[in-house]
């Protein structure tokens, strides 16, 4: 079949697999294993590239060769119950990640501050953003 689109995740088709398997070089970053999907954002769902293989999971793109899945699913029990994805529900907000920063970086931030209202002083803004590299 073509890919499939269910709530957040999409499951590719076959030649979207090989080109995955290719692009993120899974046969020197992670022999034996095939990505499937995503989770129609960064996450590639993974699997065991091998007959019978059942057990996958979502492992950031960025981390595939450097990380493991924090969490394998039975593919078949998530596929009979509509492929169902944890949700955050908690939060009131998405994530914003800064990855350029014009050479005004106290006017960018205070644009930015402005443009998604963010509840956040722009001093913690810099330090979360730039030293840390983190999200909020």
């Amino acid at each position: 079949m073509n890919w499939i689109a269910m709530n957040l995740c999409v499951l590719y088709d076959t030649s979207t697999i090989i080109e995955t398997y290719e692009c993120n070089e899974f046969s020197v970053n992670m022999p034996g294993y095939i990505s499937i999907g995503n989770d129609n954002g960064d996450r590639e769902l993974i699997m065991k590239a091998e007959k019978g293989a059942t057990l996958c999971g979502f492992l950031d793109a960025a981390e595939i060769g450097n990380s493991e899945v924090e969490e394998w699913f039975d593919f078949k029990s998530w596929l009979e119950n509509g492929f169902e994805m944890e949700d955050d529900e908690n939060s009131e907000y998405g994530k914003v990640y800064i990855v350029k920063v014009l050479d005004d970086k106290l006017k960018f931030l205070a644009e930015t501050k402005k443009l998604f209202a963010l509840p956040i002083s722009k001093g913690l803004l810099y330090k979360k953003s730039l030293l840390n590299k983190q999200c909020f």
